[in-house]
């Protein structure tokens, strides 16, 4: 395949300063049915390794980066941050999924995720990712300096029983038989 980069991209890459981190966002431009994952992975995974260099990871020192690849080409990186107020810290899969999805792109092939030991998403990331990704997209975990890859997973795998409106919506609710349940104990409880 071929690399394409935006002028601005490129203009950044040659500047020495170390202001002017690269801020890419790439298209790669592939065959329409790739006959395997190996050549997302060789995009994404170095993607996440560059990514996971700006964590932010000040309590916990556990860095990953993140690389979301879209149906287009584009890949999207993140990386963790962490906040004294820790509710607020954001996990890098959730910060690459965002910027995606806030730059209006929302078809998405691969994810690679670099830590130290290749540890999983957290529950957030899996729920979210079920939200927005196809559910037999893969998910490469990878763990070291060189991204060896610890775990391979489906987002279906990732999160089997999502809650997903679409999905919820279509299931009969024990709430509903419930609520008619104490509908009824209520109306006996006024006539007494």
């Amino acid at each position: 395949f071929s690399r394409l980069e935006s002028p601005k991209a490129s203009s950044a890459k040659s500047s020495n300063s170390p202001s002017s981190s690269p801020k890419i966002r790439e298209r790669i431009v592939f065959s329409p049915a790739p006959t395997s994952f190996q050549q997302y992975r060789s995009k994404t995974i170095p993607a996440a390794l560059a990514a996971r260099d700006n964590a932010q990871a000040k309590h916990s020192n556990y860095k990953v980066g993140a690389c979301l690849l879209a149906a287009d080409g584009t890949l999207f990186t993140g990386c963790n941050i962490e906040s004294d107020c820790y509710g607020l810290t954001m996990c890098a899969e959730r910060v690459a999924l965002f910027k995606a999805l806030s730059s209006g792109t929302t078809q998405f092939v691969h994810l690679a995720c670099s830590t130290g030991n290749g540890g999983p998403s957290c529950g957030a990331c899996r729920q979210l990712l079920a939200e927005y990704c196809p559910e037999d997209m893969e998910c490469v975990f990878t763990a070291g300096p060189h991204g060896d890859v610890i775990r391979r997973l489906t987002v279906a795998e990732l999160c089997p029983d999502p809650f997903v409106l679409e999905k919820v919506a279509a299931v009969p609710l024990i709430e509903d038989a419930m609520c008619a349940f104490h509908r009824s104990t209520h109306a006996t409880a006024r006539k007494n």
